[in-house]
């Protein structure tokens, strides 16, 4: 049994037998939600602590070479793979049922238009879509007009309410 577990039927005052499936798969994930806010905030504060030291000091290699090391530790933290990959594993789940109908009715999609399929049965708007999939927004427009192709959809035909009716 792991940290969160103990710490999870702590905090219940219950063992996880006497404990709801669903309710300890949400507070689960509500602290998991808390643990990565409580990062991302300590990620950030030392990101500023940073930069502020970079903002005093003269210029030159020596901060050149810091610029550099603080640039390549925000580019690392702006590919969201883990995150994205979590988000559609866990829609994935959710969406089971949706995605084998749409699979068996459709079976010539490739996996970029079931992911676009999914986003866009979600709700998503076009720029969420666009920073889920790591395109641009035209590009999610695109894919939406090929998408529409390969459903034999009309012009006239409405995108969303189709992916809604499946």
């Amino acid at each position: 049994m792991g940290l969160l577990d103990t710490i999870l039927k702590k905090k219940a005052g219950e063992s996880r037998k006497e404990q709801p499936d669903e309710l300890y798969i949400k507070r689960k994930e509500l602290f998991e939600a808390a643990e990565a806010i409580s990062e991302r905030k300590l990620f950030l504060k030392d990101i500023y602590d940073r930069l502020q030291e970079l903002y005093s000091m003269p210029a030159g290699p020596e901060k050149d070479k810091r610029m550099d090391a603080v640039l390549t530790t925000l580019g690392g933290r702006m590919s969201f793979y883990r995150e994205i990959r979590d988000f559609y594993s866990r829609s994935e789940v959710l969406f089971n049922d949706y995605l084998v109908q749409l699979s068996d009715r459709f079976p010539e999609l490739t996996e970029s238009e079931r992911k676009l399929a999914l986003l866009l049965h979600q709700g998503f708007s076009g720029k969420q879509i666009a920073a889920l999939m790591d395109i641009t927004p035209k590009s999610v427009e695109i894919s939406r007009y090929r998408l529409r192709t390969r459903l034999g959809l009309k012009r006239e035909d409405n995108l969303l309410q189709f992916l809604k009716s499946i």
